[in-house]
């Protein structure tokens, strides 16, 4: 993934440099440099996968999803 920006990003939690744009420019396939470039919030070139969770919270929202998973589709009307 390739981010965008200037100069040094200094990572704290090591004392060290966690990365350097060169030309405004930076590149790296290291997950934890991508995840922490983009909780910083920094410009990158890729759509950032958004992850939903979509499993129910409750009984009630599970045996809706299970009713309307049964429930039979309607019928298109037939143009005469």
């Amino acid at each position: 993934m390739k981010f965008y920006g200037n100069g040094v990003v200094w990572n704290p939690s090591t004392n060290s440099a966690l990365c350097k744009f060169k030309d405004g420019e930076f590149y790296t396939d290291n997950e934890n440099i991508k995840s922490k470039l983009l909780e910083l919030g920094y410009d990158h070139d890729e759509e950032a996968p958004i992850e939903l969770d979509v499993t129910p919270k409750n009984s009630t929202e599970r045996v809706k999803i299970e009713v309307l998973k049964q429930t039979p589709k309607p019928r298109r009307a037939v143009k005469k």
